[in-house]
């Protein structure tokens, strides 16, 4: 192997980690933004239900 192709197969390889990390680090974030989503949707839940629950023994 030439050193320009030396060079080809090393870039080559640092392009795909690089790709491969965003890739990662993107699929962290959408599950973390789905996870956190879910949280508060259900939060929201529980508080409207309660405070329904609340409001027919308080009437």
């Amino acid at each position: 192997m030439t050193n320009r192709a030396v060079v080809v197969v090393v870039v080559v390889v640092v392009v795909v980690v690089v790709v491969v990390v965003v890739v990662v680090v993107v699929v962290v974030v959408v599950v973390v933004v789905v996870v956190v989503v879910v949280v508060v949707v259900v939060v929201v839940v529980v508080v409207v239900v309660v405070v329904a629950e609340n409001e027919k023994y308080m009437t």
